[in-house]
């Protein structure tokens, strides 16, 4: 089942994002298309930030391993990995 983000202008296409068989298939979807999703966001998305504070938590050593580990396979900064949605 493919996603889609509808235009919101005529003449704009629409965006669709589609089911991906594997992970390194979504990233490799969401690396080729990064610059077309940022657009969106920055012409459609919240026009005010959220109010946020930071925290400091305890974590299991082994915890914090593992999220390094993930994090280097993925390629990704381990603030990406550890962050809350």
């Amino acid at each position: 089942m493919t996603t889609k983000w509808k235009a919101k202008q005529k003449g704009e296409p629409d965006l669709e994002i589609p089911e991906f068989l594997s992970e390194a298939k979504e990233a490799e979807w969401w690396f080729a298309n990064h610059e077309k999703v940022a657009d969106r966001l920055i012409k459609y998305g919240r026009k005010s930030p959220i109010e946020t504070q930071p925290v400091t938590i305890r974590l299991p050593k082994t915890d914090i391993e593992r999220a390094r580990l993930l994090a280097r396979q993925r390629g990704m900064p381990l603030a990406a990995v550890s962050s809350c949605p």
